[in-house]
């Protein structure tokens, strides 16, 4: 599968404290025989400006004809990362 369409992100500033600002996306990408939709947050240390945690889920959609035949595709994904500081 092979996706020969555009993306688009936006960025969203969700919450601000003394110590910490969230930023939370989505992001679209979109076209050819592939579609994929990703949303996320970054948790910002304002003392630092260090990315101290961040989440992303995504989900793609898929399809491709083989000899008249349509296969489809889906796959959803979850990933958390976290930035320990030590």
């Amino acid at each position: 599968m092979t996706n020969t369409g555009s993306s688009q992100t936006t960025y969203t500033i969700y919450a601000v404290s003394a110590q910490l600002t969230t930023v939370t996306y989505k992001t679209s990408l979109t076209g050819g025989s592939m579609n994929s939709r990703i949303n996320g947050s970054m948790l910002i240390s304002n003392e630092t400006g260090l990315i101290l945690k961040c989440s992303s889920q995504s989900v793609s959609v898929g399809y491709e004809m083989v000899n008249g035949v349509v296969y489809t595709a889906t796959r959803r994904t979850a990933v958390t990362e976290v930035n320990i500081k030590r």
